[in-house]
């Protein structure tokens, strides 16, 4: 009997990488959701994105229903909690947004 290595299971959650060359698909599991993204590029690229999808989901965003109103406001709502952009530019930011979200805010980020 030969010993074989076998790669260690990823834990309840955790989400899978499938795929080869430079094709990958990236798989996660939560609240009896699936979100699934493909990517190309290395085995390393599928990684990154995998640590990205935990992220977004982690945060309690669903990347596949998100709209472009949503993504918007939080941006600029983000950029007003850190401190780091003066209250002009915000009040800009927040002008340029509406306007956006006009036109197509209800959009969903992923179409």
């Amino acid at each position: 009997m030969t010993n074989r290595r076998t790669k260690a299971r990823r834990g309840w959650g955790e989400g899978s990488i499938s795929g080869s060359g430079d094709r990958w698909s990236v798989r996660v599991s939560r609240d009896g959701r699936r979100v699934r993204r493909n990517v190309r590029g290395s085995e390393a690229d599928a990684k990154k994105a995998l640590k990205a999808l935990q992220r977004e989901l982690d945060a309690g965003l669903n990347p596949t229903r998100r709209t472009i109103e949503q993504q918007l406001t939080d941006w600029v709502e983000g950029e007003a909690r850190t401190g780091d952009v003066s209250e002009s530019t915000i009040s800009l930011h927040r002008w340029a947004a509406g306007r956006v979200v006009e036109h197509i805010g209800r959009t969903q980020l992923s179409k």
